[in-house]
């Protein structure tokens, strides 16, 4: 048997009718949570910077 080992995209993600019943729970709008998406892959980049983060630099 052969491994999917690719993350689902965003929009994977916000497609999902279980993720979108946790943030409709949770009182979370998809664009709020693409903004701070964003807002922290312009001060981390590719995670290098990110303790602990699995590609982190810095172990």
């Amino acid at each position: 048997m052969r491994c999917q080992c690719e993350e689902p995209s965003l929009n994977d993600l916000f497609a999902d009718p279980m993720v979108r019943a946790l943030m409709a729970r949770d009182a979370v709008a998809e664009a709020d949570l693409r903004r701070l998406i964003d807002r922290v892959r312009a001060r981390f980049g590719d995670g290098s910077r990110i303790p602990g983060h699995a590609f982190s630099k810095a172990h």
